[in-house]
């Protein structure tokens, strides 16, 4: 069966649409939520309770994380769903995942794909495969689960894994492929969020013994050689991406300048002009050439590294852009098809870029 999706007509026009003086109409972002709630096993009571939405590469299915929360119920988590015909039809996937992902982080895969994806979570079980999804091993716990983490994507089985633990946001290690954590600072997380309520740092892994990291309002980004025993700033550009993202041997991380770029962890420099406030992203299209990256004005696209930069989409409605912590908001770009997806805890949506 296939769902009747609900155009939602935008009616903000883009500057980049502009040509010869006339305006093109924005794109439109289709909502698939009646679609998507009249195929789940369980009905939204209380919150609709979508907590993370990511592309799955192997296929370019998408997979939806459902968890409705209702506090007589405690529903934390029924699993991720599957489509396979671009949001038209669900079903339950085959994923051990449990929990809720509640950052537009909680997924991880390295590019150019080659069958390897870890899944973060909260209240639940987080997996790992290597593998393109034909098996999962599920993740020991720290605390809660993880608001976010990275891996070293350098390894072939990453065994270093670097994240952030769910409330009160104790930055978190493994040297052991994601079996057991330790907290590497509990001192300093613990006076960070009494300092600062808002304690979010951003992390990330450059190498087997190398770590990348902010401070708590992501001021210049710092760099550990030995684990997190020690740090040293590096850059000061300000990370706006919750994990810098793998290509190869590089690191890209959406940052307030634009995105930047690093071969080593230790010296970033900003990827061709400036875009302001990256905050999702960058996520790549068929060459290392092709990003998407979405601000607090909508989505950008280059096509040439970051030289130049196309408004080619608006935000989609009801989804607030201030800050990729917001819970619950993420995107996902299939580039063999053009389509953008995007969710909040209260819908998911799909776009079909013009080019």
């Amino acid at each position: 069966m296939t769902h009747a999706s609900n155009p939602i007509v935008l009616t903000s026009l883009l500057a980049a649409a502009l040509a010869g003086g006339e305006a093109a109409p924005a794109p439109v972002w289709e909502n698939l939520s009646a679609g998507f709630f009249a195929d789940v096993a369980q009905k939204p009571s209380g919150n609709v309770g979508i907590y993370g939405l990511c592309l799955d590469p192997k296929n370019s299915s998408v997979l939806l994380d459902y968890g409705p929360y209702n506090s007589k119920l405690a529903v934390k988590g029924l699993g991720l769903y599957r489509s396979a015909d671009r949001g038209d039809t669900w079903a339950l996937s085959e994923i051990p995942l449990s929990g809720r992902g509640e950052t537009g982080f909680w997924s991880n895969t390295p590019q150019p794909y080659n069958g390897r994806m870890a899944l973060w979570t909260i209240d639940g079980v987080s997996v790992v495969t290597g593998d393109g999804g034909v098996t999962w091993r599920k993740l020991g716990k720290s605390g809660r689960g993880f608001d976010y983490a990275d891996a070293d994507w350098n390894a072939g089985d990453p065994q270093t894994m670097f994240g952030l633990e769910h409330e009160p946001f104790f930055r978190v290690l493994s040297i052991d492929g994601g079996a057991t954590w330790k907290r590497i600072d509990e001192a300093a997380d613990t006076e960070s969020f009494k300092q600062n309520k808002k304690w979010y740092p951003r992390v990330g892994v450059a190498g087997t013994k190398a770590l990348v990291a902010t401070d708590g309002l992501g001021e210049g980004v710092l760099y550990s050689g030995d684990l997190g025993s020690t740090w040293i700033k590096v850059a000061d550009f300000k990370p706006l991406g919750l994990h810098p993202i793998h290509y190869g041997k590089r690191l890209y991380w959406a940052a307030s300048a634009g995105v930047i770029v690093s071969e080593d962890g230790k010296t970033w420099k900003l990827l061709g002009s400036e875009l302001a406030n990256a905050n999702w992203g960058p996520y790549f299209g068929t060459t290392e050439k092709d990003l998407l990256v979405v601000t607090d004005k909508g989505l950008h696209l280059s096509r040439d590294a970051a030289v130049t930069w196309n408004l080619v989409a608006p935000p989609p409605p009801k989804v607030w852009l201030g800050n990729p912590r917001t819970l619950g908001v993420c995107f996902a770009w299939d580039a063999a098809n053009r389509i953008v997806y995007a969710s909040s805890p209260g819908g998911c949506y799909r776009l079909l870029l013009e080019k």
